[in-house]
């Protein structure tokens, strides 16, 4: 079974948690707290950090003078002004011997010693397996690691051999088999051997590895390529964002519309702004109006929003904040006020809840706009 999504509360200077119903979970004793993660949470309590389960019990004694969520059985801990790591019975698995760590992955963690010496990396034991020999080091992800030394970007693998040689101005970590890099000036994507999947040949290339198409720019103007790198949609637009539902904003002569996976224009050049679509919304200006459309490019919120009122970019759990009079609101998908706006800060639902303060108090509300909680004045 899933664990139960808490979220946190205050009173005053102290933290607790609640569930999603508004019921105090654990009372708020703590002076600073984390996101739980494998059964714990770190908790601050008269200056130093411990660990609590989902009771609130201090399962690990606050005894740490800062403390991360845990990750595979292992936390980075700080003990004077040093990095190391705990295990789930609170004790020291390896020293805290370092001024800056990275966390594990692929049984292997980053570190530095000392600010002006070079990043190693050491294995779940503590002991050294990768000499420090580089003078920026990032944590593995699909076997490699990326390194910087004299100045250039290079992939090491587990055991520390330079699989990816230092030649790259700018490289970010593996994700889906591929990574994007900036080569003598231009990006590209490399595989996890370092054969160009996409040659370094565009002045900008999108990094999002899950999309089909990538957006790119070539001489000031923008199109897709696939993940071979050939041209599906020559560059054509003065602007354009990465696709999202199998529709792409873009904008041509200060008018922006939205095209397919081809490149055929489906919804007509013809906003001020057009944003990415998420949860089959969209947000689009027209007249200095803000609006929503559906994927058909129909307007299933008019465009009735002044410019310096706000509406959210994309919906999150069938809802959106807006703001007209300095006030917040929410709207549902077919645009009717869903919450009326009279909160003077609301955030976005995560979890089934948003918080949100009015001029006289705040706390967590539903969907119905209803407190469930409010933080004691």
């Amino acid at each position: 079974m899933a664990a139960t999504r808490l979220f946190q509360i205050w009173a005053g200077t102290k933290m607790g948690y609640i569930d999603r119903y508004g019921n105090v979970v654990i009372d708020p004793v703590f002076d600073l707290i984390r996101e739980f993660s494998e059964g714990t949470a770190a908790a601050k309590v008269d200056k130093l950090w411990g660990y609590i389960d989902g009771h609130g019990k201090m399962v690990i004694p606050a005894k740490f003078e800062d403390a991360l969520p845990f990750e595979g059985g292992l936390a980075q801990v700080s003990l004077e002004k040093r990095w190391g790591w705990a295990a789930t019975n609170g004790e020291i698995a390896i020293a805290p011997a370092y001024v800056m760590t990275e966390p594990f992955s692929d049984g292997c963690a980053a570190v530095l010693s000392n600010y002006h010496s070079p990043w190693g990396f050491i294995d779940a034991t503590g002991k050294l397996s990768i000499p420090a020999d580089f003078d920026l080091a990032w944590r593995f992800t699909e076997g490699r690691a990326r390194v910087w030394k004299g100045g250039k970007w290079g992939f090491i693998d587990t055991k520390g051999n330079l699989v990816i040689g230092l030649v790259f101005d700018e490289a970010d970590a593996f994700a889906g088999g591929c990574a994007r890099v900036k080569y003598k000036g231009k990006h590209g994507v490399i595989g996890v051997n370092g054969d160009w999947l996409i040659e370094a040949a565009f002045d900008y290339l999108d990094n999002q590895a899950n999309e089909a198409l990538k957006l790119m720019r070539v001489g000031g103007k923008f199109g897709y390529v696939d993940a071979l790198g050939n041209t599906v949609i020559a560059p054509q637009f003065d602007s354009a964002e990465p696709f999202a539902q199998g529709l792409a904003s873009i904008k041509i002569n200060g008018q922006c519309g939205y095209v397919d996976r081809t490149g055929k224009i489906v919804i007509p050049v013809g906003f001020e702004y057009a944003g990415r679509f998420q949860e089959d919304r969209a947000q689009v200006a027209v007249g200095r109006k803000w609006g929503y459309i559906d994927p058909s490019g129909q307007f299933v919120v008019e465009p009735k929003f002044e410019y310096d009122d706000y509406l959210d970019v994309g919906f999150s759990e069938g809802v959106a904040r807006f703001r007209t009079g300095g006030l917040w609101g929410f709207l549902d998908k077919a645009g009717a006020i869903a919450i009326e706006p009279r909160f003077t800060t609301a955030w976005p639902f995560n979890g089934g809840l948003s918080q949100a303060f009015t001029a006289d108090e705040g706390g967590y509300i539903d969907h119905r706009g209803s407190f469930v909680w409010r933080a004691k004045k």
